[in-house]
């Protein structure tokens, strides 16, 4: 199953890379609200399974809002909270780079 990502390319989907982001957002938040490694697990598979099921590739975005639903689910609004902080972040520096690209690109002719 292969993910489009915001640029355009497509990669393999990384169940690995989605778990890792899902830590990242379970890492910074409050120890009283985090969840358990056994959520994370779960949604992580939940999200591959839904991936799969669609038979075609699916973009960056879709994912975020499957791992958001999935998150909602089960009840951790903080850790989901953090995952939608964390992806805007990614969403603006990814922009910020093709701006910086795009002004790198321009200036040399």
């Amino acid at each position: 199953m292969n993910v489009i990502k915001r640029s355009g390319e497509e990669l393999l989907l990384m169940c690995r890379r989605l778990k890792m982001r899902l830590q990242k957002a379970n890492k910074a938040t409050d120890p009283s609200h985090r969840t358990t490694a056994e959520v994370i697990r779960d949604i992580t598979e939940r999200v591959s399974n839904k991936c799969k099921s669609l038979k075609r590739s699916v973009s960056v975005e879709e994912i975020q809002d499957m791992v958001e639903n999935e998150l909602m689910k089960a009840q951790v609004f903080q850790v989901a909270h953090n995952f939608m902080y964390i992806s805007f972040m990614r969403r603006a520096f990814s922009f910020v780079r093709r701006i910086q690209l795009t002004k790198k690109i321009l200036f040399t002719f």
